[in-house]
Formats: C-alpha cells, structure tokens, sequence
C-alpha cells in the first residue's frame, strides 16, 4: 500500500476555513462569484497580516481558496 502525502497542518487549516468561508457566504447571500470573491479577499487579507509578522504565503492563498472551490462544488451537487 503507498503512503498517502502528508498534507501540513496550516495548508489544511486554511483549507477548511475557505471552506467555512464560502459555505457561508453561500448561505447568506446565494452568489456564487461573491462568496468566492469574499473568499479571496479574506485569505489576501489574512497573508498581508502576516506579511507583518512572519511572510507572505502564495500557496497558503491557493490551500484557502481551494476550499471555497470545493464548498462551491458541494453546493452545486447538493442542488442537483
């Protein structure tokens, strides 16, 4: 059996809060472009934080916005 890759904890952290992020965003206005947009302003938003205090991470952005993606896919075969 082949050892599955280790996903870090902050990538699937900011998975699940893009996730969470646009899962609610979808409950609350019914838009898919503007919970995802909301999405990404927020994981921009969060990574100029912490510009501030440690770096700036691209793939932390992707890891977050990946997880509105896939609540965006789950919402559309939930309609079906």
């Amino acid at each position: 059996m082949r050892n599955l890759p280790i996903i870090p904890e902050d990538k699937a952290n900011h998975f699940i809060y893009g996730l969470l992020i646009t899962a609610i965003m979808l409950t609350l206005c019914s838009s898919i472009p503007l919970a995802i947009f909301i999405c990404t302003i927020i994981a921009f938003s969060k990574e100029f934080y912490d510009k501030k205090i440690t770096t700036f991470s691209w793939l932390d952005i992707i890891f977050t916005v990946g997880g509105g993606v896939t609540s965006i896919l789950i919402s559309l075969i939930n309609q079906r």
